[in-house]
């Protein structure tokens, strides 16, 4: 979502984009904190933000799953907080909450599920559910874009042409 930021000419929307990423980052701290986890890094990259913490191995199941999901949780908690007064920053906050919540190993959903089945009897099998469900999710996610990114790809060749093939032009 951070990498979007990079695409938008529209102050407002940049802004609540980082409120929604920063709060969301946050939210899992503040639990660490609680629970008394010391944070080991944190990664910044155009895919997001990664926080790693100095983990025994003995930490409490519930505990790294609150962790997990206190960043989607206040995301959600704000779209209901924000969606009169600020309704755009509100629908960016519950998508980046749902988004998080999607069952991929790199969100936070994805990391809670393949924790409750790690180590579990049937562990395989619930894994090659995980990765159907991901297949599936995937599918339907790039069913629905498509047309979206037909119609970039048409737009983007005609600033091309357009341009006389001079690519910079469009970004400018």
């Amino acid at each position: 979502m951070v990498s979007m930021l990079f695409l938008m000419r529209d102050v407002r929307t940049a802004s609540g984009i980082v409120i929604v990423c920063v709060l969301h980052e946050l939210s899992h701290l503040a639990v660490m904190a609680l629970f008394g986890e010391k944070v080991n890094s944190i990664h910044f990259s155009g895919a997001g933000i990664r926080i790693t913490a100095d983990k025994s191995g003995t930490e409490p199941l519930l505990q790294t799953v609150l962790i997990l999901l206190s960043g989607p949780a206040v995301n959600i908690i704000l779209y209901f907080l924000l969606r009169e007064k600020m309704p755009d920053t509100a629908y960016l906050s519950l998508g980046a909450g749902l988004y998080n919540l999607l069952p991929y190993s790199h969100l936070d959903g994805g990391a809670v599920l393949e924790i409750l089945i790690t180590g579990r009897e049937h562990e395989y099998a619930f894994g090659t559910a995980l990765r159907l469900l991901r297949i599936a999710i995937t599918a339907v996610l790039a069913a629905s874009l498509y047309p979206h990114i037909m119609a970039f790809t048409e737009l983007l060749a005609l600033h091309i042409s357009q341009a006389g093939g001079r690519i910079f032009v469009i970004l400018f």
